[in-house]
């Protein structure tokens, strides 16, 4: 995952995740210099752990924690702390992936061009074909690409 952050980050300041997990995605980002690390983490012992993994670097003013559900929590949380271009990491899945709202609350916000990547798509069953379909209805410009057969890119 990490070299999907670092080859799309370009020009983005804000890395926002939905599903923490044990914070690794949150450490890339911070070790590839985002000005601003948002993540949401459903279960509350995942939470824990990275409020203490975090805590030695001192960073509160560029990490964000958050518990609770994502789709619950996302489309606040975008309107609130996204105030650049952003590089959203969707990878809040259990039995029922919230990726659908996650994208129409990404798609509220006034910027059209963040960079999008959506995990674990044949996992959780993933519709990407939606996906594309709803990014292009907002900016015909989107790109896509598979890798792995994993982990879904969007770029405009």
């Amino acid at each position: 995952m990490e070299y999907l952050f670092k080859k799309y980050k370009a020009d983005c300041t804000i890395f926002f995740e939905t599903g923490t997990h044990i914070g690794t995605a949150v450490q890339s980002a911070y070790d590839l210099g985002f000005e601003r690390i948002i993540s949401v983490e459903i279960q509350e012992r995942f939470y824990d752990y990275c409020m203490q993994r975090f805590q030695p670097l001192d960073a509160w003013e560029q990490i964000k924690l958050f518990l609770g559900r994502s789709e619950d929590n996302i489309e606040k949380l975008v309107q609130e702390w996204v105030n650049g271009r952003a590089m959203f990491w969707l990878d809040a899945h259990e039995t029922n992936s919230p990726y659908k709202l996650e994208i129409e609350a990404i798609l509220k916000h006034p910027r059209k061009d963040h960079i999008i990547l959506v995990d674990d798509i044949k996992t959780y069953y993933i519709d990407v074909d939606w996906i594309k379909n709803k990014l292009l209805e907002y900016n015909p410009n989107y790109k896509f690409k598979i890798y792995e057969k994993k982990s879904l890119v969007c770029t405009a």
